[in-house]
């Protein structure tokens, strides 16, 4: 299994993920407890609940290559519809990119305008220690929507995402916080450099 798509699924029609290309496998992982066909987490901490449960139940036969997305068609996070990104899909761009929307693209430290943001960030930073140490800056794309070479997430062993999806089952944060801290720093987790890249990712 080379290739991969994991849906984060909660309430969207699902119909357009048979417009796949055959070979590319998709996994649903859903926290909508009407949907019984598929695998279902905790709906706590948007998608990181869904990325993290997929990546703890298949570490040891991780696809080479995952597509992390939402269960979304379109939407304003992202410049094409997923069918479109995941078929025309430059899979050996890179080990890690975001296939967010270009515009999309934030400053998340320093966050000097909303100093509660960052207090959470250090409250809870420790969850990252010892592999990351708190940057300076760290910047990202928005909408938490990447594709990732398993080497990047195989780099850290099964107890570190264990660690991490047990934060988010506990931690006494806002439940908008929880989702937000890793869209911040998945890209930081899997390339180990806190500025993302801008990479071109379709063919």
């Amino acid at each position: 299994m080379d290739k991969a798509v994991l849906i984060a699924h909660y309430n969207k029609p699902l119909q357009w993920v048979n417009e796949i290309r055959k070979g590319i496998q998709s996994f649903v992982y859903t926290s909508n407890d009407l949907m019984t066909n598929y695998t279902h987490v905790c709906n706590r901490g948007a998608d990181s609940s869904h990325y993290l449960s997929f990546i703890l139940d298949h570490y040891n036969n991780l696809p080479e290559r995952t597509v992390f997305c939402h269960d979304h068609r379109s939407n304003w996070t992202q410049e094409y519809p997923l069918p479109e990104i995941i078929n025309n899909l430059n899979w050996n761009a890179a080990q890690y990119f975001s296939i967010g929307a270009r515009c999309n693209y934030w400053t998340c430290i320093p966050f000097d305008e909303k100093p509660h943001h960052i207090n959470a960030m250090k409250r809870n930073w420790h969850i990252l220690e010892p592999y990351l140490v708190y940057p300076d800056k760290l910047t990202y794309f928005a909408g938490t929507q990447f594709c990732v070479h398993r080497d990047l997430i195989r780099q850290y062993p099964k107890s570190f995402y264990e660690h991490c999806r047990e934060w988010v089952y506990s931690v006494d944060e806002a439940e908008w916080f929880i989702g937000r801290f890793f869209e911040y720093t998945w890209h930081y987790i899997f390339t180990r450099d806190p500025i993302e890249k801008d990479i071109k990712y379709m063919i």
